[in-house]
């Protein structure tokens, strides 16, 4: 640029009949030219920081949603954890609450015998107060409708074992009554445990997410199998 203009100059200088009134105007031109390119250059600059800020709020951002979906996956998939830990709890100590009382009291049912059979039991309704409160605390976390209406019918599955096992008390054995109610709970408590597997999957889907989830599925399937092959 500063070529092109000393170009001129030098032709204008060299062209006959121009003296110092047309020298002045050069002047006022010359000074009318740089502050436009003065001019130019701030808009440029002016909108290329416009750009670049904007870039930069739209990476910020990008950030912050990702940061938050990785906070929401986390939390969820640990409250998740909780509600499966909760209901495998409720399962197991319903059938732990069976067994022991059955052991108890399968001999000589003394005043001794009878009282251990009382304290199992209290045994076993702390446990539910257990279950419970892991569950409400974790559905707290939920932020997804799917993984919170999942979790949430998780609990009248498990106040029904409860309901079921104390109108059905364990004495010296295990009935075939009882064994058929522990069995079926087991695959109501499987088939909750797998909906909400699945609806932690559709809401968080990922490579590495799905085979996690997978294998948990699968696991909990295997386990439902095996409660069935053990009741036939």
């Amino acid at each position: 640029m500063a070529l092109i203009i000393g170009a001129i100059i030098v032709r204008i200088y060299y062209t006959p009949d121009w003296g110092p009134n047309q020298w002045g105007n050069v002047g006022t031109w010359l000074a009318g030219i740089a502050t436009s390119l003065a001019v130019i250059v701030a808009v440029w600059q002016t909108n290329n920081a416009n750009k670049q800020a904007r870039a930069a709020e739209k990476r910020a951002d990008d950030m912050q949603r990702h940061t938050n979906r990785e906070r929401i996956r986390q939390l969820e998939f640990s409250a998740v954890s909780e509600i499966i830990r909760c209901a495998d709890l409720a399962m197991d100590s319903t059938r732990r609450y069976y067994e022991t009382t059955q052991a108890t009291l399968g001999g000589a049912a003394g005043t001794t015998e009878k009282a251990k059979a009382k304290e199992i039991e209290s045994n076993w309704l702390d446990s539910f107060t257990e279950v419970f409160r892991g569950i409400n605390i974790a559905i707290l976390d939920l932020e997804t409708e799917g993984i919170i209406r999942a979790s949430i019918s998780m609990t009248p599955i498990i106040i029904e074992i409860k309901d079921t096992a104390k109108e059905n008390k364990a004495s010296s054995r295990i009935t075939p009554h009882i064994d058929t109610f522990l069995r079926e709970s087991m695959v109501k408590v499987s088939a909750g445990q797998v909906a909400l597997i699945e609806a932690a999957s559709t809401a968080h889907s990922s490579g590495t997410v799905d085979r996690v989830l997978r294998e948990m599925r699968d696991e909990l399937k295997d386990k439902q199998e095996a409660a069935d092959t053990k009741a036939s």
